[in-house]
């Protein structure tokens, strides 16, 4: 056994010997042999992006209402709560802040929020952050604007008003909102609360261009505790500027004269906006105590799943929800009272219109007038069902140049519809890949692997790749990036190379450990020769 033990080292040190000199490394490429890598999007992402962040008008006087529009995308692939927020700057002090009601965003979905702001501060100009948090606010987005407060108006304060003993207003607005190209239609109740009859009474309306107006009846004759209607439209241009009028009703007798005043608000949404309008209407019925409340919300031209308006009602108007006669369904958000109306299916240009009724009225006219939208929620309904695919995982073989791997990318379709899609993968120029495109039916709920193979070129340098897998269907196209990762294969030991060395080491080795171990058993003979010679002699001479 000591032989054989003596042999196996002398061949492994000749083999550590040769492969020493020849610089040779023994592992092959770890991982080349079918070994996957899970490249990317293989956990959840959580990723809000904010498309776009506007006020309208720009420039604004003070006292004076304006519309923040903000637009958000989740662009990851998992759902998560956004909590939007605006706030207002004079250079670096805060100067308002307005809080949106968070909620919540599914991937790949789209909102615009809109919210109104009434502008006390003065001239000058201001710089208004809008922040989305999101992922349990440890994450933001955030963009800015400029606000320019160009001017000086007096707010209104005080009653509209100024009546007669024969002529008195019952029925009459005190905020009618209009855009530019549209035509609005408005009324008031006249009463003759005395025991005379009036006649030959005049009425005009100033504070708008006449052009604009059309009145009727312009004479009245109004008899004892009688009472007549008052009909008003008014057409505005598409070239009208956004802004607030004050208009009076002029009701002028022989030796009276009785006035009603009310803002016309000319709002900041254009022909063609791309967003929803919202026209606010507020009458007072003073005849039976209340308020009528109308809000008109017009779809612009986009198609969407649904609109939420949250009104938050002015404790001054009303300080309790029980006190509010709603004449469509409404969400109580706040008994103080914060509502909420969720309009669903909504057709492009479609109008809907919520009312509600308070059963008092306040003391000051002004907190009808400057009556901010609190938020106005705009879920966008996706142009094709390919913008609301999922990837989970994109599986990818590492890559060797001038060698065959494989990428697999793998799809969920959350809808609850099926969807026949068409997958491609661009790869850097030179790369072959299979099939250059293939079609699959994706089916609700399930997932999808898809698998490709790629072969880049033997010249291709070590680094990491990107490619991009490409879904298209009806209406619309997604892409998704892969990194693939391209290594330089690792030489291997060719034993053919070095067998005859190999042998030829190991057949000297054999020898030289023969004749050593010739040599050695030539010594211990000639020793035990030696040895018993003298044990003879050594027994002759005692004999």
């Amino acid at each position: 056994m000591s032989a054989v033990r003596v042999m196996v080292r002398y061949i492994c040190a000749a083999l550590l010997l040769i492969l020493t000199a020849t610089g040779v490394e023994v592992a092959a490429l770890e991982g080349v042999e079918g070994e996957e890598l899970n490249i990317t999007a293989s956990s959840p992402l959580v990723q809000v992006e904010i498309s776009s962040f506007s006020v309208l008008p720009g420039a604004i006087t003070q006292n004076e209402m304006v519309d923040f529009v903000l637009e958000v995308k989740n662009t990851g692939n998992m759902a998560t709560t956004i909590e939007p927020e605006m706030e207002i700057y004079s250079g670096t002090v805060p100067v308002k802040k307005l809080t949106l009601a968070p909620l919540v965003l599914p991937a790949g979905h789209n909102i615009s929020f809109l919210s109104s702001y009434f502008v006390t501060s003065g001239e000058g100009e201001y710089r208004v952050v809008a922040r989305v948090y999101y992922n349990n606010r440890s994450a933001s987005a955030s963009k800015e604007i400029t606000l320019s407060v160009v001017a000086e108006r007096e707010r209104l304060e005080g009653g509209l008003k100024n009546e007669t003993p024969h002529l008195r207003f019952i029925f009459f607005p005190v905020l009618i909102e209009g855009r530019p190209g549209d035509a609005s239609a408005l009324s008031f109740e006249l009463e003759n609360p005395s025991g005379e009859e009036v006649r030959g009474l005049r009425l005009s309306i100033e504070g708008i261009p006449e052009s604009w107006v059309t009145l009727k009846p312009q004479e009245l004759t109004l008899g004892s505790n009688k009472s007549a209607g008052v009909n008003i439209a008014i057409s505005v241009p598409r070239s009208a500027l956004p802004g607030d009028h004050r208009a009076v009703l002029r009701v002028r007798g022989a030796e009276e004269e009785a006035t009603a005043s009310f803002i016309f608000r000319i709002k900041p949404y254009p022909p063609g906006f791309e967003r929803p309008a919202v026209l606010r209407m507020v009458y007072l019925d003073e005849k039976r105590g209340r308020a009528i409340v109308t809000l008109e919300v017009e779809n612009s031209g986009r198609e969407v799943n649904s609109i939420e308006v949250l009104e938050e009602i002015p404790k001054e108007i009303a300080s309790r929800v029980e006190g509010i006669s709603f004449k469509s369904n409404v969400a109580v958000l706040e008994a103080d009272p914060l509502i909420a109306w969720r309009l669903t299916q909504v057709d492009p240009y479609e109008v809907h219109t919520l009312e509600y009724e308070i059963g008092n009225i306040a003391g000051e006219y002004s907190p009808y007038i400057y009556w901010p939208i609190r938020q106005l929620n705009v879920f966008y309904t996706s142009t094709s069902g390919v913008e609301l695919l999922q990837f989970p995982g994109a599986l990818a073989m590492y890559a060797v140049p001038g060698r065959e791997s494989e990428v697999k990318l793998r799809i969920i379709n959350p809808t609850l519809e099926a969807m026949n899609v068409t997958i491609r993968l661009l790869a850097p120029p030179g790369w072959e890949v299979s099939p250059l495109e293939t079609a699959s039916l994706l089916l609700p709920g399930y997932t999808r692997e898809i698998v490709f193979k790629v072969k880049p070129p033997r010249e291709a340098s070590p680094g990491s790749y990107t490619l991009t897998a490409t879904v298209s269907g009806e209406g619309g196209e997604l892409s998704h990036p892969l990194t693939l990762v391209l290594q330089q294969e690792k030489k291997k030991l060719n034993f053919k190379k070095f067998l005859i060395p190999i042998l030829a080491l190991s057949a000297v080795s054999l020898l030289v450990y023969a004749a050593i171990f010739i040599y050695r058993k030539k010594r211990v003979y000639r020793r035990e020769v030696v040895e018993a010679v003298g044990r003879i002699k050594s027994s002759m001479e005692e004999e």
